[in-house]
């Protein structure tokens, strides 16, 4: 499904970032002005300058740059653990134009099973399962939000729309993935302007598979100390951190409605 709707241009914009990574302090993140070209391509040689954000314990950094039309996203992880549930479930980055954690506009990169080598040993015996070159999956899922729920699509179709998507290892171990989201792919996107904020998520897996791992097992023991496990465990699930950010403004324009307010705290 492709909107067809023109960008707006946008001389700046508040950007909500619920991330991967734990805890909830908001912070001031900047986004970098469109300079020169993007590619979704896996690869983020072309990003220039230090990550806006980075979780030294998660290895893992988010670049953010704009343009008139469109946000460039690219989410990168070095830790073993978090990309083996990256290849297994997937990743989904998400859009609130209320600049909310509402999942409104999404974009779902499928993970699966195969993504695994064999078992190697380690030094104390053990098998250690490792996660295998990360490729770009056969359909995406795409979530926009007069839909009642995901469209699968393939890779192509998704792209003709102008949404730009990539995914690989570009150093052989750290897992990329890189997104460009023209505002007007969707109406609600496309009428974003000065001053307005939008959330953007990165998270593991589609949300249903994030239930399904949460889900008792049959036969399992319960009680407090499970139910403790389960709540720190979901706590370490959730949206990483929330930051809000400011995206970048061109060289020369102003905005129409003066200095942008910005969260903090």
């Amino acid at each position: 499904m492709t909107k067809s709707r023109p960008g707006k241009p946008i001389a700046a914009i508040g950007i909500l970032l619920p991330l991967l990574f734990g805890g909830c302090a908001a912070r001031n993140v900047t986004s970098q002005w469109h300079t020169q070209v993007i590619v979704a391509d896996g690869s983020d040689a072309e990003w220039s300058g230090s990550p806006q954000f980075y979780d030294k314990s998660k290895k893992a950094s988010i670049r953010l740059s704009n343009d008139a039309e469109s946000i460039q996203i690219c989410f990168a992880t070095g830790d073993r653990d978090l990309k083996m549930r990256l290849a297994t479930e997937g990743l989904s980055l998400w859009l609130d134009p209320d600049g909310g954690k509402n999942k409104v506009v999404g974009i779902y990169v499928p993970g699966k099973r195969s993504h695994f080598r064999p078992a190697d040993k380690g030094a104390d015996g053990n098998h250690e399962p490792k996660p295998q070159e990360l490729r770009m999956p056969a359909t995406i899922e795409m979530t926009y939000s007069d839909t009642t729920g995901p469209l699968k699509m393939d890779v192509e179709a998704v792209r003709r729309t102008g949404i730009g998507i990539g995914v690989g290892q570009p150093d052989g171990s750290r897992y990329v993935y890189e997104f460009i989201v023209p505002f007007a792919v969707d109406e609600i996107l496309a009428d974003m302007g000065s001053g307005k904020e939008i959330g953007v998520g990165i998270l593991p897996g589609n949300g249903e598979s994030e239930k399904s791992r949460r889900q008792p097992s049959m036969g399992s023991g319960g009680g407090v100390g499970a139910a403790a496990e389960e709540a720190a465990e979901a706590e370490r699930d959730r949206v990483w951190a929330a930051a809000s950010a400011v995206v970048a403004a061109a060289e020369n324009p102003v905005p129409e409605s003066g200095p942008i307010p910005t969260k903090s705290g």
